[in-house]
């Protein structure tokens, strides 16, 4: 994290792509590198000499980090690209500098890394499930390990010396740096206007990403689950398709283009990100997917699907999706963010600005999850209070907008008030404004899930009724016999009682 935060990355020109795509470049080399070193370690049970009675796993181990593998050469090689295009702008620059070479030499010496790794996953691996195979699990676990980690070596080195170069495009501020650009890193954008909510685009590589994964990943899992037979709601695809391009829109696009410019734009961003996206993620159900394309695992050990499990049934889950923590933390957050430090915090810093995403976005698919969700919960609230809950969530969205409709206090005064913006309302005009934003944007989809809610309460009852019908009908009406049995028996008793105060009144 701190490499990715400093250096050359921190000062590019794009400091924001070139952090994300850096940090995301390290991610993956701390998933490749340390896969290996940890085969290393563990090279003796691996195969066999210190497991005892669970006998050589080497071959179910190295299937395994392949797939991690992979995925971390395609995250290394993608960020890689991306972080050189922001520094290197030109065919000159590429071929004609020391840094660009350097550049050349690490994409090569990657795809030499990428090469090995599929030549082991598709001829080497494989040799050790079949029968008459004479090579040793100890031989090839060691072939591969030492082959990638004398590639990685020379690899590493390269990005050391690129970690001590210069990049060739200037790494400080000009001297007539504009207000704006030294405390966002960018230049104004143009005057807000209809057209540009869909055209002013900075991409976001940290959650372009995030949904290309969740993208990959999810219609993976539905391919498997209908290769088995089984189906999968294409309403819940679509779902989730379009929560992911919404949060790409709100992340990468005009939303937080002019959310650092404008606190309305920024209230936008804010509402669309806790209140819109979420909707359409948790409609998708990605954990129940999940758990039906991942195959449970019979040797012991835990893997994405048995992490899952613990983490859906832990203390910590139990704790964040109870129905009031989840309506509490959805409610209250948004009063602790923008009356304190954070806020001001998000809006300089790059970090502030990531952490205030992964809040937001967590906070408000928690909540929905408990009002909407069909995925697995540790408790699912009765259906009043879910409508309850999500009144009083409208509520206090109201109180909270009307409270930044109505104040003088700029928010994050030295931070708006200082952008030398020359268009548009002024800062705290705007303010106001980006209150009647949270107003209006927060009860609008507030009302849509709690007609939702309604839906499903109403289909819940439905449901019980048939259910009810159908034990009727197995039981010839047991349940109901039984019950006016009842009321015979006490009409029975309160009809000789009466027989008998008559006659103790006579």
């Amino acid at each position: 994290m701190p490499t990715a935060l400093i250096g050359h990355s921190s000062s590019s020109s794009d400091h924001e792509g070139a952090i994300n795509s850096l940090g995301l470049h390290l991610v993956g080399v701390s998933t490749w590198v340390g896969g290996i070193i940890m085969l290393a370690l563990l090279s003796g049970i691996l195969t066999g000499a210190k497991a005892g009675a669970a006998g050589d796993i080497t071959e179910a181990t190295l299937k395994r980090f392949s797939s991690l593998a992979g995925f971390a050469f395609v995250l290394v090689l993608a960020s890689g690209v991306i972080n050189a295009s922001i520094r290197i702008t030109s065919w000159a620059d590429l071929f004609g500098s020391a840094y660009g070479q350097l550049i050349l030499a690490k994409t090569a010496a990657t795809l030499v890394l990428g090469g090995i790794g599929f030549m082991h996953r598709q001829w080497v691996i494989p040799q050790l499930g079949r029968q008459g195979n004479t090579m040793s699990s100890r031989r090839v676990l060691w072939q591969l390990i030492l082959a990638e980690l004398l590639v990685m070596a020379g690899t590493s080195g390269i990005a050391v010396a690129l970690g001590r170069s210069a990049p060739p495009q200037p790494t400080t501020y000009a001297p007539d740096a504009s207000p704006a650009f030294i405390l966002t890193g960018y230049e104004l954008p143009p005057e807000l206007t209809a057209e540009r909510w869909l055209t002013e685009w900075r991409l976001d590589w940290l959650w372009i990403a995030f949904a290309l994964f969740g993208l990959v990943s999810y219609f993976l899992g539905v391919a498997k689950i209908r290769r088995r037979g089984d189906s999968w709601q294409w309403f819940r695809s679509i779902n989730w398709v379009i929560g992911l391009l919404v949060l790409t829109y709100i992340t990468s696009g005009p939303p937080s283009v002019y959310g650092r410019i404008l606190f309305s734009a920024h209230m936008v961003d804010h509402m669309a990100l806790t209140m819109v996206a979420p909707i359409f993620l948790v409609l998708g159900a990605p954990v129940t997917l999940a758990l039906r394309a991942l195959q449970p695992r019979g040797d012991g050990s835990r893997g994405p699907r048995e992490w899952i499990l613990v983490f859906v049934h832990s203390k910590f889950s139990q704790v964040v999706t109870h129905p009031l923590f989840a309506a509490a933390n959805f409610a209250g957050s948004i009063v602790l963010f923008y009356y304190s430090d954070l806020f001001g915090f998000a809006m300089r810093e790059h970090v502030g600005h990531e952490l205030m995403i992964v809040h937001f976005l967590l906070t408000g698919y928690i909540f929905i999850l408990t009002m909407i969700g069909t995925d697995p919960l540790p408790r699912r609230a009765p259906y009043p209070l879910r409508l309850l809950l999500l009144l009083a969530t409208m509520g206090f969205h109201a109180f909270f907008g009307v409270a930044i409709m109505g104040g003088d206090n700029l928010l994050a005064a030295d931070y708006f008030g200082n952008l030398g913006r020359a268009w548009g309302d002024s800062a705290l005009v705007d303010q106001q404004k980006g209150g009647a934003v949270a107003w209006g944007i927060g009860e609008v989809p507030t009302l849509l899930v709690a007609i939702g809610v309604a839906i499903m309460w109403s289909r819940s009852d439905a449901r019980e009724t048939k259910r009810v019908d159908r034990a009727a009908d197995r039981n010839n009406d047991a349940d109901l016999t039984a019950y006016n049995d009842m009321f015979a028996k006490l009409a029975e008793r309160d009809a000789k009682l009466a027989e008998r105060n008559k006659l103790e009144g006579r």
